[in-house]
Formats: structure tokens, sequence, C-alpha cells
């Protein structure tokens, strides 16, 4: 497995906890981050940006609707 594979999709850390989706890593932090992430801050579009690149196909689909 890639180094990049193993290190977090969003902060890419190396972390030995965290999730796996779709072949891509986030750290526990991360993810406690993101579940407790309210829309409002300010931060949330950089967020969901890095997990839509988790979905290729599926976000050119929406742009082009």
């Amino acid at each position: 497995m890639e180094s990049t594979n193993r290190s977090c999709l969003i902060c890419g850390r190396i972390e030995p906890e965290g999730i796996t989706l779709l072949g891509r890593r986030i750290c526990s932090g991360c993810e406690k981050l993101l579940v407790d992430l309210p829309v409002e801050d300010p931060d949330y579009d950089r967020y969901l940006a890095k997990l839509k690149s988790l979905w290729p196909d599926l976000s050119e689909e929406r742009d082009q609707s």
C-alpha cells in the first residue's frame, strides 16, 4: 500500500487509528472533527471539498446538473 493511501485525506498525517473510506484513510482526530463540524463553520467547505475528492465521478455528475 502506498504512503499516500495510509495518510489522512484531511490532515495528511499517518495515524494508526481511523477509518478507511474507498481506499483512503481519515484519522480518528479528523473523523471526530468532521462529525462535530457545524455547517456554519468557515472551514466547512474546505473539508467538504476533501471528502468530495473521494467520489470524483459523482461530483462531476452533480456539477453538471
